[in-house]
């Protein structure tokens, strides 16, 4: 027996009101993954701009940028201490600490929820260093960084309402 549900729907068109319901949906959905994909994009710009920070250290400068990882720059700070060798070590590390945040940046912009706590949890793990210093201007950028991540894990409890998961049955 089949679903009427189902086949009704192929059959008689819907209604202007079903159409502009439709629409409104698919834009409601069409902006919270917008959202969605520009709160995971802080990912990247804290990855990207703790491996800039880093090439800065490996040239000598003092400059940074405030977005940057505090834990890089500890980094860089004991590679200076070890020479060229510590540099050379300290830019693998450093690669691999802005690979976990790119490949949060990733799974977030596929809509992983889990995916923005764990950049939060790092991120916000990685202000109390900025405390040590302290760094006023470091943790108010961490602050503000963690605000639009934090957006990004809403956007997608919302994107959950608008288009729920199917079951899945045994």
């Amino acid at each position: 027996m089949s679903d009427m549900s189902q086949v009704v729907p192929s059959v008689i068109p819907p209604s202007t009101d079903d159409k502009q319901q439709q629409a409104a949906l698919e834009m409601a959905k069409f902006q919270v993954k917008a959202g969605i994909k520009s709160s995971a994009n802080w990912f990247y710009w804290i990855a990207g701009l703790s491996l800039v920070n880093t090439g800065a250290a490996m040239a000598g400068s003092t400059w940074r940028f405030l977005i940057g990882l505090g834990i890089t720059q500890v980094v860089d700070a004991i590679a200076d201490r070890l020479g060229q060798t510590g540099h050379v070590a300290a830019f693998i590390v450093d690669l691999f600490i802005a690979g976990i945040f790119v490949l949060l940046g990733w799974l977030a912009g596929k809509n992983k929820r889990w995916a923005f706590v764990v950049g939060m949890v790092l991120f916000s793990l990685d202000a109390l260093i900025f405390l040590i210093g302290p760094d006023i201007i470091g943790i108010v950028f961490h602050v503000y960084c963690l605000f639009w991540l934090f957006k990004g894990y809403q956007l997608v409890g919302k994107l959950r309402i608008l288009e729920p998961e199917p079951r899945q049955g045994f």
